[in-house]
């Protein structure tokens, strides 16, 4: 192996809140209506349901739904919920509202500003990949979203940079770290791919502009990681090559920014690159020195290497998948791949590596 919330059913609604009961567990809790902050939601008596004032969603009485543990309340015995799909939607609009109030902000930028100054500190990078909470609940695939199609995504980066550009200090040229485009699961068909190098033309547009207002150079680096659109060190060589790198985009590159194409080309490498995370390649069995050549004989620029490790299980025994049960279930996605009978398979998390090695025991790495 290499390796890097539950259902529940709503048992009864009211105007206030809903009560949420485990099947598996046998634990209850209440779902605040005010903590459904997405939209305005009606109680319908008589049909058992709340619906939402302007998404229409509707969440009917037995409905099965996704919670998180908000708060316990110890002297009321009381467990408080959200619905998981409602909490991250919320989160990662205040995500957007966080970079927007910065951006607007003058005194919030010189207050950072000053806080790195005071504690001999700067800033060189920022890891832009999250975009809302990435701590104390389940994040899994959602880390993703909003992928590389979205205007949320492109319009946080720039938001980003912008702050980059006013709280680093000179001589420093910041990266941004984001996301691998998208879930490789959710790129059904080539418009996908096209409205990735779209956005990512865009937020290239808006580098070059914040160079020729302040001087700074701020760079975008694109991060693979396993089950994401640029996963391997070779599709991402195929990514930059076939869509990024291309005369086509030169051209939008250029329309965007109202620069000539020929400075485009040069800017398209100057402005958009990668990181290179040892362990997401070392995960999918890449040799981490032929990856990066591949990289430089590519020209394409690694703005952030991140020297991080994986686990590697020499021999796969019942002992040690025992061990290893403490990592499984985690908050975040362990991607797991296995060598079997020379064949990679790939795993989004560990506890399905178990079940793979449970229903068919035997030699594998």
């Amino acid at each position: 192996f290499f390796f890097s919330s539950r259902r529940r059913h709503t048992r009864c609604l009211s105007d206030w809140s809903s009560d949420v009961c485990s099947s598996d567990l046998f634990v209850e809790g209440l779902v605040p209506v005010s903590t459904m902050a997405d939209d305005y939601y009606r109680f319908l008596e008589q049909q058992h349901m709340l619906k939402g004032e302007h998404s229409k969603k509707i969440y009917r009485l037995g409905d099965k739904v996704t919670v998180q543990v908000v708060r316990v309340d110890m002297a009321r015995r009381q467990v408080e919920l959200g619905l998981t799909d409602i909490l991250d939607k919320v989160r990662r609009q205040e995500a957007g509202r966080s970079t927007r109030s910065r951006v607007k902000s003058k005194p919030e930028r010189d207050k950072l500003k000053s806080f790195l100054a005071d504690n001999n500190m700067y800033l060189y990078t920022v890891n832009a990949f999250p975009y809302g909470p990435f701590k104390n609940q389940i994040v899994k695939e959602q880390v993703y979203e909003p992928d590389w199609r979205s205007e949320e995504r492109t319009q946080y980066t720039i938001n980003v940079a912008e702050i980059l550009a006013d709280v680093v200090p000179a001589g420093i040229s910041p990266s941004i770290q984001s996301a691998p485009l998208g879930y490789k699961p959710n790129v059904t068909s080539k418009a996908v791919v096209d409205s990735y190098t779209e956005h990512v033309m865009r937020v290239a547009a808006r580098l070059i502009d914040l160079e020729k207002r302040t001087g700074r150079t701020v760079t975008l680096a694109l991060e693979p990681e396993p089950f994401c659109f640029l996963e391997t060190t070779d599709e991402t060589v195929d990514y930059f090559t076939n869509h990024l790198y291309t005369g086509k985009s030169a051209e939008m590159l250029a329309k965007f920014a109202n620069i000539p194409v020929a400075d485009a080309i040069g800017a398209q490498r100057r402005f958009i690159g990668t990181v290179f995370d040892i362990c997401h390649q070392a995960v999918v069995y890449e040799d981490i020195a032929v990856s990066l050549q591949k990289l430089v004989d590519a020209g394409i620029p690694i703005f952030k290497l991140q020297e991080a490790a994986a686990m590697r299980i020499p021999n796969v025994t019942q002992k040690i998948v025992e061990t290893l049960k403490r990592f499984a279930n985690s908050i975040y996605l362990t991607q797991t791949v296995e060598k079997k009978d020379g064949k990679l398979n790939r795993f989004l998390n560990l506890e399905d590596a178990f079940k793979a090695w449970e229903s068919n025991p035997g030699p594998r790495e």
